[in-house]
């Protein structure tokens, strides 16, 4: 493998834009998104370059669209895949091009491709993946619950007022199923089941925290977890904006990839500061340096993620007296 070769793809629902970067030159090809798609884009890769040429390939981040392609492409050992946050590669493109469509898309993708090198793709278990679509599901239907509760109480007719009770009813039986098909996962896959437990001993957190954190966290390449990289991937590091004397606003967190574990992270965070004497120490040692209680707040969350982290590599349950998970030093404050 005297070369290497790279390829952008800009995913969607329905098709991939694929722009193969060989030797200088781009090659444009729009396939399905599809197990066929996959198979005939790997044919279409292989007839524009030598065999056994190496391809690392970039593909965004869109929702669950990407998986199947990334999970096709993994099967191949010369090829590489990096799955990325689609903002990461938003700014990267800003200083190269104006126009913007999917062609142009999977061009920038593949150009970073190129240039940043981006981490190889650390996918989750297939029972993980299956557990994370449940999750997520019941998190769906909590919400619809909730919704259909405050609609019956709009309501003065009883003709109205059934069709709502029936949907309920409805919802419930629903979340019923889906409370069993999450428990088959814990009952069935000790893995999954020891590190819910494990995390289920950090007394903020809860079986909801737990559940959530499980089906939504993932392995470095390394295969351990990387709170550094969770960090960032849930959206709990930190921006700032400051040069010279004329720019600076307030450091903000960057909002970026999941928003489900930031929410769940920040509501843990809400109880740890009432029930857990250290992180409340740790509260409120920020506040009283000064530090606004939202973004305190925000510090215990990211605390929680890094303990959750430690916990899970070391395979031993939360000790309320781990000197090294409180050191007022061990996450980055604004």
């Amino acid at each position: 493998m005297n070369n290497k070769f790279y390829c952008g793809i800009d995913v969607s629902k329905k098709k991939l834009d694929v722009m193969l970067l060989a030797q200088e030159k781009f090659h444009y090809k729009v396939v399905e998104n599809s197990n066929e798609g996959g198979n005939f884009l790997q044919d279409w890769i292989k007839s524009k370059l030598e065999k056994d040429a190496f391809v690392h390939f970039c593909l965004e981040a869109i929702n669950v669209y990407h998986e199947l392609l990334a999970f096709t492409l993994l099967e191949n050992k010369n090829y590489k895949v990096s799955v990325v946050n689609p903002r990461i590669v938003k700014s990267f493109a800003k200083s190269l091009v104006k126009t913007k469509n999917d062609k142009t898309d999977a061009k920038i993708l593949a150009e970073f491709c190129k240039e940043r090198s981006p981490r190889p793709f650390s996918p989750q278990s297939k029972e993980r993946r299956e557990l994370r679509d449940l999750s997520r599901l019941m998190d769906n239907l909590v919400e619809l619950r909730i919704m259909q509760k405050v609609r019956l109480q709009t309501f003065n007719t009883e003709a109205a007022a059934r069709v709502v009770k029936a949907t309920l009813n409805s919802i419930d039986n629903t979340i019923a199923e889906t409370e069993k098909e999450i428990k088959y996962y814990y009952d069935n896959y000790p893995e999954i089941n020891k590190e819910y437990e494990l995390l289920n001993s950090i007394p903020s957190f809860g079986k909801r925290v737990s559940n959530v954190l499980i089906s939504e966290i993932y392995k470095d390449e390394y295969g351990t977890y990387n709170s550094k990289r969770l960090t960032a991937f849930f959206g709990l590091d930190v921006r700032e904006m400051e040069s010279g004397s004329s720019v600076w606003n307030k450091p903000r967190i960057t909002k970026f990839g999941n928003p489900r574990v930031r929410n769940m992270l920040y509501m843990a965070a809400l109880v740890a500061i009432r029930h857990n004497a250290k992180m409340s120490d740790f509260y409120l040692h920020l506040v009283n340096k000064g530090k606004p209680k939202k973004l305190a707040l925000i510090a215990v969350a990211r605390k929680l993620l890094v303990i959750a982290c430690a916990i899970l590599n070391s395979q031993k349950p939360y000790e309320e007296n781990h000197i090294s998970c409180y050191n007022k030093n061990s996450v980055k404050i604004a």
